[in-house]
């Protein structure tokens, strides 16, 4: 559950890093989602792994944050002010093409047609919250191990878009 995700006690050893990734450092995950105490959350979870984290609370501010920071991963929730998360990723597929990180989906408001959507415009995976820390950062390490240009991975079967 999202309450759950700053919880360290249970973390071990953090994972090894990919060497997928087109920089030095750790890799760069930007959350983009309008509740802030999510947001919160998610950087806490992931903080400790030793992610280097941006924010964005909509899909245009994730933009602009895309062109700043040049994430390698986009945890996008779907359903934000200003610009949804299906509206951000049509401008990731077209306008930001070359830059598009992975991209997993994070959403309370789960759907076949917005899984479809999001896997039509490249998202990697579909995740409904609440989330738990394990399985999130599960996902996230398997995602960032592929290529920015990539097919969907094997994940567990549940979190596939299909």
């Amino acid at each position: 559950m999202i309450a759950s995700l700053p919880d360290i006690s249970s973390k071990t050893a953090a994972m090894p890093f990919p060497t997928t990734l087109d920089h030095p450092g750790p890799p760069r995950i930007l959350i983009a989602d309008d509740d802030r105490n999510i947001r919160l959350a998610l950087r806490a979870c992931l903080e400790v792994e030793g992610y280097d984290i941006a924010e964005a609370q909509n899909g245009r501010e994730a933009l602009r944050a895309l062109v700043q920071h040049s994430p390698d991963l986009l945890l996008l929730d779907l359903a934000m002010p200003e610009m949804d998360g299906i509206a951000a990723l049509r401008e990731l597929a077209t306008t930001y093409r070359a830059m598009k990180p992975r991209i997993v989906i994070l959403t309370a408001w789960g759907s076949s047609t917005a899984a479809q959507s999001a896997d039509r415009y490249g998202a990697s995976a579909f995740l409904e919250k609440p989330l738990d820390a394990a399985s999130l950062r599960s996902i996230i390490a398997q995602v960032l191990s592929l290529p920015r240009n990539h097919a969907t991975p094997d994940l567990p079967p549940d979190h596939y878009l299909s």
